[in-house]
């Protein structure tokens, strides 16, 4: 749990076997849980590579994935950035991550066939190919430059009702000419240059005239060019990664999330297995305890073994993070 407001946190540590990915499906899962009232703040995990430093881990580690939910103001969304070629990517789809006070598990699957899915406490939220929605290089799908907006596509939400015109005796000119005053006789223009009669304040004015708006039957939507294959498209989805350790690298501006139930694997089912029972033991007891106008909910349940890694952080680190 952070604990200092106003601070980046940096926590990692080696896997005891490194993952290679692309030959079976890579799971990762983990909870989190937002238990102040967060302005702005990250929630999500790192995957890195096996030659990474704990003791030197943060910001400058080269990310291999990085997944969760990302709070700041009322921009909350899920992130998932995956590497290509030593740069990150950031996912095409911003899904809403929720901001509660609850536990949530964020789960994400990349298949080896490169599709993948995201789910939130284990209901599917997103799905797709990494070559669709990671810009990894140039766009698979390019708008059709010879394609042309018909004469007849009508963009107009809106039209004026043509069965509505405006009143004969309306009157829109908030200044009019006083009719009761004339040139004087010995105006000289000459002189005094062409004479204009006065112009004075309307008091029958009514404002402008609009004219009463409704729904275009002929409505088409805002046009868009059809798109059609790039011929410069190359699908570069399928880069291998090993997957040598895991970390939290976050910014909180007001400290309180705890992350938790951290879960690398290769089966759905056996995350989904380990996530129903948090589900089940912890976060519909908090919601319960919410629900009855309890404030932080600090009730946690142990319901798997914690992940047993080969390095665990220094006490270096430890101090740096307050643990």
């Amino acid at each position: 749990q952070t604990t200092q407001d106003m601070k980046f946190y940096e926590l990692s540590a080696r896997l005891e076997t490194p993952v290679e990915t692309g030959n079976v499906p890579l799971v990762i899962q983990f909870s989190v849980k937002f238990e102040q009232v967060i302005d702005c703040g990250g929630g999500y995990i790192k995957l890195v590579r096996p030659d990474f430093d704990p003791k030197s881990f943060g910001g400058e580690t080269p990310l291999l994935i990085l997944f969760g939910p990302d709070i700041c103001g009322n921009d909350n969304k899920i992130i998932f950035i995956i590497d290509h070629k030593g740069k990150g990517v950031l996912w095409g789809k911003k899904p809403t991550a929720p901001n509660d006070k609850l536990t949530h598990i964020y789960t994400s699957i990349i298949y080896p066939n490169n599709t993948y899915a995201v789910y939130l406490d284990t209901v599917e939220i997103a799905n797709g190919t990494i070559s669709d929605d990671w810009l990894f290089a140039v766009p698979k799908m390019i708008p059709d430059q010879n394609d042309k907006k018909p004469e007849n596509w009508d963009e107009r939400i809106e039209i004026p009702d043509p069965n509505i015109t405006k009143p004969k005796d309306w009157e829109d000119d908030a200044v009019i000419v006083e009719k009761d005053i004339q040139k004087p006789d010995d105006w000289d223009e000459a002189k005094e240059g062409e004479w204009k009669p006065p112009r004075i304040k309307n008091r029958k004015y009514k404002g402008p005239w609009i004219p009463k708006m409704i729904p275009n039957v002929k409505y088409n939507g805002t046009w868009k060019p059809r798109l059609i294959p790039n011929p410069e498209y190359k699908d570069e989805s399928g880069e291998r990664h090993t997957i040598g350790g895991i970390g939290f690298d976050v910014w909180q501006v007001k400290a309180g999330t705890i992350f938790d139930n951290v879960m690398i694997a290769d089966s759905l089912e056996d995350a989904f297995s380990h996530a129903k029972v948090v589900i089940e033991k912890q976060i519909t007891k908090e919601k319960e305890l919410l629900a009855s106008g309890a404030g932080n909910v600090t009730e946690t349940v142990q319901v798997k073994e914690p992940i047993k890694v080969k390095e665990n952080v220094t006490k270096e680190n430890e101090k740096k993070i307050d643990l």
